[in-house]
């Protein structure tokens, strides 16, 4: 396989796979990638970014590189907005309440953000419960 920098393989392989409008940038630290593709389906925008960061990554382990991790249409960024705005209202509630709350089930990635954002808040800590499918954050006032 030949070696591309990340932007131009994934363009390179979208363009493969028809997607014809495709804009690829790459942040100055090649840690993060943005992807804009003009008329894909939101439905299996996730999908996509799943598959999309999985082939750059093998792309970039073939060549001893470290791969940027692509987001597709902005979907990642609103949803770590989201996610943010959700971990502030839960931590407000606890404090407000003083009962725990337990958060509805989300992937570790966005567990991890839930943790980051409550780990601010003074007088609520975080913890994951559940298995699998199921595994959610439960946001709880410090004891």
């Amino acid at each position: 396989m030949q070696k591309l920098p990340p932007e131009q393989f994934v363009e390179k392989t979208l363009k493969l796979l028809g997607f014809e409008d495709v804009k690829v940038s790459v942040d100055e630290d090649g840690r993060r990638g943005a992807l804009v593709i003009e008329g894909l389906d939101g439905e299996h925008l996730q999908d996509m970014i799943m598959a999309t960061n999985a082939l750059v990554a093998r792309h970039a382990e073939k060549h001893k590189e470290k791969a940027p991790f692509f987001d597709i249409n902005g979907y990642r960024a609103q949803r770590e907005e989201l996610i943010s705005s959700i971990a502030a209202a839960a931590a407000e509630r606890v404090l407000q309440k003083m009962e725990a709350i337990s958060l509805p089930p989300m992937n570790s990635y966005e567990r991890r953000l839930i943790h980051e954002h409550a780990s601010q808040v003074p007088g609520v800590s975080s913890e994951s419960a559940g298995e699998g499918k199921e595994r959610h954050v439960v946001i709880s006032p410090e004891a």
